[in-house]
């Protein structure tokens, strides 16, 4: 029997906030998601299903790019969800309603309680990933 605890993979939650920006209308064009061909799969052991995933959120790719790479239709919404693997963009990047660009690094976390934060590890990784994008630094130089 498997005790371990159980986790959300880096790509369920960066599709995940991509569906939530898209579906409750917070964004003003699609929003790119990028994410490593390793999170998917290596070899013959399949980490993330995405395809499958992407089903059950009635998503349907309309454009593909590679494998299971490209642009995945969302129903009954404005705005699709692309995928990429490009890294240095950030995980899921969006334009909000507010004019923001919005940037996020997501982390794979556990789903279940515990006494220890977990949490202060992942964040310190992704807010120093995001201070290290090559597009922010450039335009900061």
């Amino acid at each position: 029997m498997n005790n371990s605890p159980k986790t959300m993979p880096e790509a369920e939650v960066s599709l995940n906030l991509a569906l939530y920006l898209i579906l409750n209308d917070f964004v003003t064009s699609n929003v790119m998601v990028a994410i490593d061909g390793a999170q998917i799969k290596t070899g013959n052991n399949i980490h993330f299903p995405i395809e499958e995933f992407m089903a059950k959120k009635n998503c349907k790719m309309i454009k593909k790019q590679n494998d299971w790479r490209g642009t995945y239709r969302v129903d009954n919404a404005a705005y699709n969800i692309e995928v990429h693997s490009t890294p240095g963009k950030g995980d899921v990047v969006a334009k909000l309603i507010s004019g923001v660009d919005l940037r996020v690094e997501s982390k794979k976390g556990p789903l279940t309680n515990s006494k220890s934060s977990k949490e202060y590890p992942l964040i310190r990784e992704a807010i120093g990933q995001l201070i290290l994008l090559e597009n922010i630094m450039t335009t900061i130089n």
